[in-house]
């Protein structure tokens, strides 16, 4: 259950380092390209390769941004469910994402967490339920053989009182 704690945190960290090296790198590109276009200028290019060059860098920084727009969440929900694999049904996921489908996929993500959290505790419970209403029974099963076998009996009797008891002590041991 902790886990949770500890997964909602590490996410948003990651996402603020994806941010500022994205900033970073567009800084980058945006200084290599200043340096590029000082020596291209006074180089004589015909516009078609201008357009060209400007095309690649631009069609580059879209990719850029929106490949870490659509897939830092993808990742985020890809780490949940492997979390989710592991047993772990109490986290839930908050998307800032401007996309409507990330925020639904989020969203159907937590009522699934929700639903499995709940199966689980109906699941113990009804484990639970199960192993008293089991144990009733041979509790008084085993005090009336303890009581069989304080008296007088045949060996064959001994016999059957002795499995019984080992049998309800077996039986004790499954339910727990």
């Amino acid at each position: 259950m902790a886990k949770s704690g500890k997964f909602m945190k590490q996410p948003a960290k990651a996402e603020k380092k994806k941010g500022k090296g994205g900033r970073a790198f567009l800084i980058v590109l945006i200084l290599l390209l200043t340096l590029l276009l000082d020596n291209v200028l006074e180089i004589q290019l015909s516009p078609v390769l201008w357009v060209l060059v400007f095309s690649a860098v631009l069609s580059c920084v879209l990719g850029f941004l929106l490949s870490s727009l659509f897939f830092t969440p993808i990742a985020r929900l890809s780490h949940a469910m492997r979390q989710v694999g592991r047993g772990d049904f109490s986290i839930q996921m908050n998307s800032r994402s401007r996309i409507r489908e990330v925020r639904d996929l989020y969203e159907n993500f937590n009522l699934m967490t929700r639903e499995l959290g709940a199966t689980e505790i109906i699941q113990s419970d009804f484990v639970s339920n199960v192993s008293h209403e089991f144990k009733t029974p041979i509790n008084a099963i085993e005090g009336y053989a303890m009581l069989l076998q304080d008296g007088q009996q045949s060996e064959e009797q001994a016999l059957y009182v002795r499995k019984i008891l080992l049998n309800t002590h077996r039986l004790n041991e499954l339910v727990g």
